[in-house]
């Protein structure tokens, strides 16, 4: 069987740990367990925010699941919160992904405020300056040519400076293959 995991690394203290397993149609290819986490996080300056993460499903038949009940449990979790960012593989294989606009058109919950997420890289980059791509389709094509990993962000007081994805070292430091088949997609704020 398949196997994977999520995680959140921080540098901030964590003070509490949630998650939530998704759900899966048995008529559906893919047949792997799914999961969201989310930490609530003791960072200086911040109104304690919540990061998820997460690892959707391929198969199309299970994404909205996965995107309706990622938003529960956001909604669940993060209602003392100022704000909140999931983040993640998505497995969307387009710009524009019905399970990616249920997420960013659903209302929650982050503190006493409805909010909506919305995607970190492109409120930096448009489609025409950057595209974004973080994944290749496992085709015979070469290159980059999906954009399932993203970072998004929910609340008043957040609003990305830089986003930014990397495949490789930086040039400094010894180049060895990242350990994963994905490139990473950094944001800060």
């Amino acid at each position: 069987p398949e196997e994977e995991g999520v995680a959140v690394v921080s540098r901030w203290p964590i003070l509490q740990y949630e998650d939530k397993q998704l759900s899966k149609s048995r008529f559906c290819p893919d047949q792997v367990d799914r999961v969201a986490i989310g930490v609530k996080l003791d960072v200086v300056g911040w109104e304690k925010p919540w990061i998820y993460a997460t690892h959707w499903s391929y198969s199309p038949c299970n994404q909205m699941s996965n995107a309706e009940e990622s938003l529960e449990f956001v909604t669940a979790t993060s209602e003392n919160s100022s704000s909140a960012f999931i983040m993640g593989d998505f497995n969307a294989y387009k710009e524009v992904d019905n399970a990616l606009l249920l997420l960013e058109a659903t209302p929650i919950q982050v503190g006493n405020k409805p909010a909506v997420f919305q995607d970190s890289y492109r409120a930096i980059h448009s489609v025409e300056d950057d595209n974004g791509f973080t994944f290749s389709t496992m085709e015979s094509k070469q290159g980059l040519h999906n954009r399932c990993d993203r970072i998004f962000h929910a609340g008043d007081s957040v609003f990305p400076i830089e986003a930014r994805v990397v495949c490789r070292a930086p040039p400094d430091q010894p180049q060895t293959p990242l350990p994963s088949d994905h490139c990473a997609v950094i944001a800060l704020y």
